[in-house]
């Protein structure tokens, strides 16, 4: 069992305290008429033993103050919430806490805990935000005067459900139904819009595509009214935020993987170029390339001109319009006196410079330490030759 501190104040201690006021009285009325050095002295030993006098009673107010307040040492293995409030009251020294759980938590799974000599409303602040299953939060209400009896109210944090919801648009009033105008002839396009090389998709493949989107996002709330414009390629979405989006991604993702899956317009079949080098590095023109040729990552498409290293040379997969800028850049930078060359030229000198450089570190070190040595030496046998002219 934890020991808790005694905080009761014996009698012989406020008998000390009350004693200490009546003789700094008595020093201040010892010295009638005209104050001496002797005089002063006494009076400002009198007012520090009053002012000593009031600290220890206010201690021992204080003191009594806390002996009445009510402590709480429990050791609560885990369980439901009903169950930590009945541990909670049987844990308070003097019986005078009382607390109420809701119905709507009282189940709820509180975690083992250990608490040892603290108030009521701290104790009872150790469940205060823990996670219900629900994603709800627990919340602590400390009611009545510390000085008396002791009232703790657990609920539900309702301001945490607000927020939640509000956040999740599904707050009543912050997720309103409007209106929401997509254009799908980038799928399935109007007959105006249409192109003979365009791709596309089935108008149903689309509609179904967007109408199991929308019921997904908001399962809970009105179904959405999703109406669509035939001669104009236009789609209406009429619903909640939820569901709009759900819409506008599904008409963006459709579009991409479109994209993707079909060639693009005008652009030529994929060739395969096998390209010798005479003075670059494979790396040099791959980084070139993919520089020149960059990614897409707003459409996640990959870039048009792929290369990889080979003995000697690179192999570039690229669209035929394009080969011939690929081999015109590969040219350039594969020329001896191109930027590139030139600067591998210069960090290979600095490379050597630096090697070169660290050779002569090591030379120095190596020399200093044999001239050390032989310095050592030379001490060593003067100083025997100094003993045996001493000796003789």
């Amino acid at each position: 069992m934890p020991i808790t501190p005694n905080r009761t104040i014996t009698p012989a201690a406020r008998l000390a305290a009350l004693a200490v006021l009546p003789l700094a009285t008595m020093l201040a009325a010892a010295q009638p008429g005209q104050p001496t050095a002797e005089q002063a002295a006494r009076e400002r030993q009198a007012r520090e033993a009053q002012v000593a006098a009031e600290r220890a009673a206010q201690d021992a107010a204080r003191a009594a103050e806390q002996a009445k307040s009510p402590t709480v040492t429990l050791k609560f293995a885990g369980g439901t919430l009903d169950e930590f409030a009945r541990a909670l009251v049987a844990g308070a020294s003097n019986g005078t806490v009382n607390v109420v759980v809701r119905p709507s938590v009282s189940k709820a799974p509180i975690p083992p805990m250990e608490l040892r000599g603290i108030d009521p409303y701290t104790a009872a602040m150790a469940v205060s935000g823990l996670e219900l299953p629900d994603g709800g939060r627990l919340s602590v209400e400390p009611m009545g005067d510390r000085r008396g009896p002791i009232l703790i109210v657990i609920t539900r944090d309702d301001q945490w459900d607000r927020n939640r919801m509000a956040m999740a648009g599904r707050l009543p009033g912050s997720n309103p139904r409007s209106i929401e105008i997509l254009s799908i002839n980038a799928l399935a396009p109007a007959e105006w819009a249409s192109m003979p090389d365009a791709p596309r998709l089935p108008i149903e493949t689309v509609l179904s595509a967007i109408e199991t989107a929308v019921r997904a996002a908001s399962p809970d709330d009105p179904a959405a009214e999703i109406k669509f414009h035939k001669d104009s390629g236009l789609l209406f979405v009429h619903g909640s935020q939820d569901q709009r989006t759900a819409a506008e991604r599904a008409v963006e993702h459709l579009q991409r993987d479109l994209f993707n899956a079909a060639p693009r317009r005008g652009q030529s079949q994929p060739t395969t170029l096998e390209i010798d080098l005479a003075a670059s590095r494979p790396e040099w023109v791959i980084d070139a390339l993919r520089a020149v040729f960059p990614p897409d990552p707003m459409r996640q498409m990959k870039s048009p001109v792929q290369a990889t290293a080979r003995d000697g040379g690179v192999v570039v997969q690229a669209p035929a319009d394009l080969a011939p800028a690929v081999r015109a850049i590969v040219t350039y930078i594969d020329r001896p006196d191109s930027p590139v060359a030139r600067i591998d030229t210069m960090a290979m000198q600095t490379r050597e410079y630096q090697q070169r450089v660290e050779e002569l570190m090591r030379e120095f070190a190596t020399g200093g330490a044999r001239e050390e040595a032989r310095a050592d030496e030379f001490n060593r046998r003067s100083a025997e030759m100094n003993e045996r002219l001493r000796g003789a």
